[in-house]
C-alpha cells in the first residue's frame, strides 16, 4: 500500500511587511506536497488566539521562521507574538529553519521598525536564534531568492524527521505488523471455536446420560438434556463470524490510532447533551455591521436601511440592534453564531472603523465574519467607505478578498437596489 507521508510546516513571521514573501514560501511548501500553516486567519493576535496557534504548532512537523525588518506586534509582556511562536516551537523540540534578510536596513521604510526599542528587540531576537546551534540559518534578499532557499533546505530537514512524524491517509497505513497480528488473532479464534464446541457437546452428552431417577418413576428435570430451542446460548457459525469481524475491526482501529495523528480534542456529546438541529431558512439574511449602540453611527444607519429594504420584500432579516436589543453583550457570543448558522446569506456593512471601537480592535464583527466563512455562507460585502489595503487590523484583506463587493462609498442609497437584486438572484423571491 502507498504510505507516502505529508508534513505540516508552520510558517512564522511578521505579516504585513512579508506578505509577498509568505505567499512565495507557502507556494513552495505546497509544491513539496506539504501542508503550510500559519496565522493568516488571525490578523489581530491575543492570548486566546495564541493558545490556538500553539495547538497548530503542536500538530506541525517543522517550524519555518522568516525575519525581515520588523520585530512585530507585541503582547502585554513586551515580547512579540513571532518571538513567542519561536520560543514555543523550540520548547516543543520542533525542527526550526530560519531565514533572515541579508540587510534589513536596505528595506523600504514601511517594512522596517522606526521605533528604536523595537529595532533593539529585533536585533536581540536574531542574536538569540544565532546562538542556538540546532538551527539552520539562511540569508535572503528578495522573495524569489527566499523561495529558492526554502526549496533547497526543506527537503533536507524533512529527511531527518522521525518515523512517527507526518500525516498519512488512514486507508493506507495497515502495517505488516498489524496484518501479522490479525492473522494470529484469526487462528486463535478458530482454536477457541473448536475448544468451546467440544466442551459444549461433551457436557450435553454427559447430562443426557446422568438422568437421576426420583421416587415413583419421576425424573429430575434439572438434569435433563436441554431442548433444541435453548441451544442459542452456544456458538453458532454466525456468532463466530461476528466475533472475527469485531476482533479484526478492533485491532485495525488500534493500529490506526497508533500510526496516525489524532486530533487533540474531539467533541463527544454526553448522554444528557441536547444537540438541537439547525433550522436554515432559504430567505433568511444576516446583516453584520459595527455596532456601538449609538443611533447616529453611519454603519448602523446603513444596516437599518438594508434591513428595511429586504424586510419590505418579504425576506427574514437578522441584525444585532433589532434581535439582541434586550440581551447583554455577554450573550452575543452564543446568539450571533447561532443566527449565522440559520442564515443563507451574510451581508456585511464595511467602513474604515468596522473593526475598531475607541481605538481598540473590536472582534465581534471579526468573529461573525469568521463564522460565516467557516459555514461557507454566501457573503456580500457592502462598502460604505474605501478601506486602506495596508491596515494590519483589517481582516477583509484575508477573509473577504475573494468576494465581489458593492462599492457604496458614494451615495449608499442608490446601491441598495443593486444589493436587493443580488439577494433575489441568489436566494430567489421570498
Amino acid at each position: 500500500m502507498n504510505q507516502q507521508k505529508r508534513y505540516q510546516i508552520f510558517v512564522s513571521s511578521t505579516f504585513a511587511d512579508l506578505e509577498e514573501e509568505r505567499g512565495k514560501v507557502m507556494e513552495t511548501i505546497l509544491n513539496f506536497d506539504c501542508f503550510p500553516a500559519g496565522m493568516e486567519m488571525f490578523p489581530a493576535m491575543d492570548e486566546e488566539i495564541f493558545e490556538y496557534i500553539k495547538r497548530i504548532i503542536n500538530d506541525s512537523d517543522c517550524y519555518l521562521l522568516i525575519i525581515g525588518g520588523r520585530y512585530g506586534s507585541v503582547a502585554d509582556d513586551g515580547v512579540s507574538w513571532t518571538e513567542k511562536e519561536y520560543d514555543y516551537a523550540v520548547s516543543k523540540g520542533k525542527p526550526v529553519i530560519a531565514f533572515d534578510h541579508k540587510d534589513f536596513t536596505q528595506l523600504p521604510a514601511n517594512k522596517t521598525d522606526q521605533d528604536d526599542k523595537k529595532r533593539k528587540k529585533l536585533i536581540a531576537f536574531k542574536r538569540k536564534i544565532y546562538e542556538d546551534k540546532q538551527i539552520a540559518w539562511n540569508k535572503w534578499s528578495n522573495p524569489d531568492e527566499l523561495a529558492a532557499k526554502v526549496a533547497t533546505t526543506l527537503p533536507r530537514v524533512l529527511e531527518r524527521q522521525p518515523s512517527e512524524a507526518g500525516w498519512v491517509r488512514a486507508d493506507s497505513i495497515i502495517s505488516e505488523d498489524s496484518l501479522e497480528k490479525i492473522k494470529k488473532l484469526q487462528e486463535r479464534i478458530k482454536e477457541l471455536e473448536a475448544s468451546k464446541e467440544n466442551q459444549d457437546w461433551e457436557r450435553l452428552s454427559q447430562e443426557a446420560q446422568e438422568k437421576i431417577q426420583q421416587p415413583e418413576g419421576t425424573v429430575d428435570e434439572r438434569r435433563t438434556c436441554p431442548q433444541m430451542k435453548d441451544y442459542s446460548c452456544f456458538l453458532t457459525e454466525e456468532k463466530i463470524q461476528n466475533m472475527i469481524t469485531e476482533a479484526i475491526r478492533a485491532l485495525v482501529q488500534s493500529s490506526l490510532q497508533k500510526e496516525t495523528k489524532e486530533p487533540e480534542s474531539v467533541f463527544v456529546p454526553s448522554d444528557d447533551t441536547q444537540i438541537k438541529p439547525t433550522e436554515i431558512r432559504n430567505n433568511r439574511v444576516y446583516i453584520c455591521y459595527r455596532h456601538t449602540g449609538k443611533k447616529d453611527e453611519q454603519d448602523e444607519k446603513v444596516a437599518s436601511e438594508i434591513y428595511d429594504a429586504l424586510e419590505s420584500e418579504g425576506y427574514d432579516c437578522w441584525m444585532i440592534s433589532r434581535d439582541l436589543k434586550d440581551v447583554g453583550s455577554d450573550k452575543w457570543a452564543q446568539c450571533i453564531p447561532e443566527a449565522i448558522h440559520k442564515c443563507n446569506l451574510f451581508i456585511i456593512v464595511l467602513s474604515k472603523k468596522s473593526f475598531i471601537i475607541d481605538d481598540e480592535f473590536f472582534d465581534w464583527v471579526f468573529r461573525a465574519v469568521k463564522t460565516a466563512v467557516e459555514d461557507k455562507k454566501l457573503i456580500k460585502p457592502f462598502w460604505i467607505e474605501a478601506l486602506e489595503e495596508d491596515d494590519q487590523k483589517d481582516p477583509l484583506k484575508h477573509y473577504l478578498r475573494k468576494y465581489t463587493a458593492i462599492d457604496a462609498s458614494g451615495d449608499y442609497l442608490v446601491k441598495i437596489p443593486e444589493l436587493l437584486n443580488y439577494v433575489v438572484g441568489k436566494l430567489g423571491a421570498p
